[in-house]
């Protein structure tokens, strides 16, 4: 695709705006007490299990800040994307369920919740199994830090690429606080508090909530059902913080999220499948069941779709101790349970083609410990790591009830334990070399009994929807198989449904710092992401051995500047990268099911973070990225083999926004802010079927507001999507199998919000 022919008006009109690029307020938004600072402030990450400099540390780091969450109303998880560059977020279902995170194009695009993501997901230090329980609202937030590239010495074996760490505000040692009220379009109303408790010289509580809801803004053209699009958002944290004397301290975390609501509506179309090469496209004309396609920010489904509950309970207990000035020891203690109960109406059309309900629980625990040493000229990281997770699956799809119709069936438990041991040194050569050095040993146990069906509907005299039970429901009401069952259970010969793999991962760093404020980098990575157990929906009598997919194995090249420059008012970040993949793991659609299998694949690419205050009042920014990815020998779900582009991977994006705030009405600050992002075309899947294909798109947003010098409160106006654009953020093909349907999802339309904030 040709990026300038295709967004070059929209971004020659930034340009001409900026003069290079604007403010999209990743690690450098200020509060408006800041606004007359110098220089850029610092940047502090913990890409090293420990605070330091982002310019310091040689990998590639994004981080979003509290003031920057804020000033482009970023509200979940998700909405990160919308200020980092080489990071993508699908989700079929909705706010609080499994998110597809793609970060430099490697992903894992199942929806299965017993298939864990390449992309580590850490909250408040704790790493979630389970992905939809890195779904959550971002209130009381600290800051976001996305690591590029493998982390698999100090983060673990399933980050081959990348690790998100979301990490929340802790108690302090002064009475504060702060509330936050918002209101906009299709009714929305969110607020958000925490207060700040210092109980004692050596105990502190917080305490923070979160509320958001809003109406549908996808009109339903039969009303049978409410308007889509609507969702609500509860969420707490409780913490207790305790420190006997200055060396220790102990911190215990309990917070909890749920989303429930109609939360998303789709379109749909019809798709058939080329005779030779097998690429599913989109063809006109009604599908396989007669439904008419259907586009724009209007639903016609005429079953359910949904969030019963999306709902995520986490306690963290995290035990510092300073033993010495050379040595820390921290303790890191997390329990999740997380539960998706989910009814889908997965065609969107009026007849039944395809409905589905998910109620799968996961439970886990994990317990860290891990020391830094530091020995001066030499520093230590070492440590030890467990997990104990149990996922649970129920699920139940009906197809074709309109005629009668079958349902998919799938029932099991695996179970997951995994222990490791962990080392990275940092070796000073001189004063301007670094060489650092990490090796991970990780052996990983899975356990699975499954079980997979065709079902029929329990009445012989079938009345008109076969499945009666199923609308607003938690049960369908079925009965006796047509096929199967098919168990991949302790039954099964040889042993296969269990695993005892050993994994190793580790890093060479070179660092080189030929002056203050500047950092060029270059590093070999080995990682790692645990083998595992095809699951839930999978096309009925799978063989025994297909049940199981590889461990995939990366060995990943990078390199990188980062730099300082005009009196630390100019930020630049330049980093790239090359990944040889061996079994990279692909998830594809066979028959009427899904199956990840194994691909010998590579990926390259550079990506850039240019920040500068050029004035006291004007702070601007650039990112971007340019990726190129191969699936080697890749079949689709037709069959056919073939290279192709690892899903959810953009070859370009490119975000940018501009920030001005001034002194007004004596001690006031009134500021204006202008950002966009855009990026080229994707594949939803490894298969690159034309009908797949997630189209480019770029947005504009826009917010001004009226603070008070001390940043006591701020009043503001945003809009996002300001142009009111139509754009698809994911496609969904049902495939051959199911009526020769898909469906997709657009992102929200243009949306204006007025929010008040306090801080006291």
């Amino acid at each position: 695709m040709n990026i300038s022919k295709q967004y070059g008006p929209w971004l020659a009109g930034v340009v001409a705006v900026t003069g290079i690029s604007a403010y999209s307020a990743v690690a450098v938004a200020q509060t408006p007490g800041q606004a007359e600072a110098g220089a850029l402030e610092e940047v502090i990450v913990t890409a090293q299990r420990r605070e330091q400099s982002a310019s310091d540390v040689g990998v590639s780091i994004s981080v979003v800040n509290a003031d920057a969450l804020a000033a482009n109303g970023i509200r979940r998880s998700e909405d990160i994307v919308n200020v980092m560059p080489n990071i993508e977020i699908t989700s079929i279902f909705g706010p609080g369920t499994n998110p597809n995170y793609s970060v430099r194009g490697v992903t894992q695009n199942d929806f299965n919740d017993a298939t864990e993501s390449p992309i580590a997901a850490y909250v408040d230090d704790v790493y979630l199994v389970a992905t939809g329980a890195s779904s959550i609202p971002l209130f009381d937030m600290n800051r976001v830090e996305v690591l590029r590239g493998p982390q698999g010495t100090l983060f673990g074996r399933n980050s081959t690429g990348g690790a998100i760490q979301f990490i929340s505000n802790e108690p302090g040692k002064e009475l504060g606080g702060s509330a936050k009220v918002g209101f906009g379009s299709h009714s929305t109303m969110n607020f958000s508090g925490a207060l700040n408790l210092p109980l004692s010289d050596t105990v502190q509580a917080r305490v923070a909530v979160y509320h958001d809801q809003n109406d549908g803004y996808i009109r339903h053209l039969t009303g049978n059902q409410p308007d889509p699009g609507q969702a609500k958002t509860q969420a707490v944290r409780a913490q207790l913080a305790f420190q006997p004397n200055e060396d220790m301290s102990n911190v215990l975390k309990f917070s909890w999220a749920n989303t429930t609501g109609r939360t998303s509506g789709i379109w749909h179309d019809t798709t058939a499948s080329a005779p030779v090469t097998g690429d599913q496209y989109v063809t006109p004309g009604p599908d396989g069941a007669g439904q008419q396609p259907l586009y724009g920010f209007v639903a016609d489904n005429g079953q359910y779709r949904g969030i019963k509950a999306a709902r995520s309970m986490l306690f963290v207990n995290k035990f510092s101790w300073k033993i010495n000035d050379q040595v820390d020891v921290t303790s890191v203690t997390g329990y999740n349970k997380y539960y998706r109960d989910l009814l889908e109406d997965c065609d969107g059309g009026q007849l039944q083609v395809c409905m589905t309900h998910y109620q799968n629980p996961s439970h886990q625990f994990s317990q860290e410990v891990r020391a830094f040493f530091d020995y001066g000229k030499q520093r230590y990281t070492v440590g030890a790591y467990l997990l104990d997770q149990t996922q649970t699956l129920n699920q139940v799809a009906g197809l074709f009830g309109f005629v009668g119709g079958v349902a998919l069936k799938a029932e099991g438990e695996q179970t997951s334990k995994g222990t490791a041991l962990f080392v990275n040194g940092e070796f000073d050569l001189n004063d301007q070399f670094t060489l650092i050095a990490g090796l991970r040993g990780a052996r990983d146990q899975k356990h699975i009994n499954h079980s997979a069906a065709i079902v029929v509907p329990l009445a012989t005299n079938l009345p008109p929807n076969p499945f009666p039970n199923y609308v607003d429901t938690a049960n369908i009401q079925i009965g006796g198989y047509a096929a199967g069952p098919f168990l991949f259970n302790d039954s099964t010969p040889g042993g296969l449904n269990r695993f005892s793999k050993t994994m190793g991962s580790g890093k060479l760093e070179l660092d080189y710092k030929p002056a203050p404020g500047q950092l060029i980098y270059g590093s070999i990575s080995l990682g790692a992401k645990a083998p595992g157990f095809n699951n839930g929906f999978i096309s009925p009598g799978l063989p025994n051995a297909d049940y199981l997919y590889k461990a995939e194995k990366l060995t990943a090249y990078e390199v990188g500047i980062k730099s300082l420059l005009a009196d630390n008012r100019v930020r630049l970040n330049v980093s790239g990268y090359y990944y040889d993949y061996k079994d990279y793991q692909v998830l594809n659609f066979a028959g009427v099911g899904s199956l990840i299998n194994n691909a010998k694949a590579e990926a390259y690419g550079v990506e850039f973070d240019l920040v500068a205050k050029p004035t006291e009042h004007l702070l601007l920014s650039l990112n971007g990225s340019l990726s190129k990815s191969t699936l080697f020998n890749v079949r689709n779900a037709n069959g056919v083999s073939a290279d192709r582009e690892m899903p959810i991977n953009p070859k370009q994006t490119l975000a940018a926004s501009i920030a001005y705030q001034t002194p007004a009405f004596g001690d006031k600050i009134a500021g204006a802010e202008l950002s966009g992002r855009m990026r080229s075309y994707f594949y939803n899947n490894p298969g690159n079927d034309s009908a797949a294909k997630v189209p480019s798109y770029s947005i504009a947003n826009a917010r001004v507001y009226l603070a008070d010098e001390a940043g006591k409160w701020e009043g503001s106006l945003s809009v996002k999507n300001l142009f009111d654009k139509r754009y698809v953020t994911s496609v969904f093909l049902l495939g051959a199998g199911i009526a020769n349907e898909r469906y997709g999802f657009y992102g929200r339309p243009r949306w204006v919000s007025v929010d008040l904030n306090y801080n006291f």
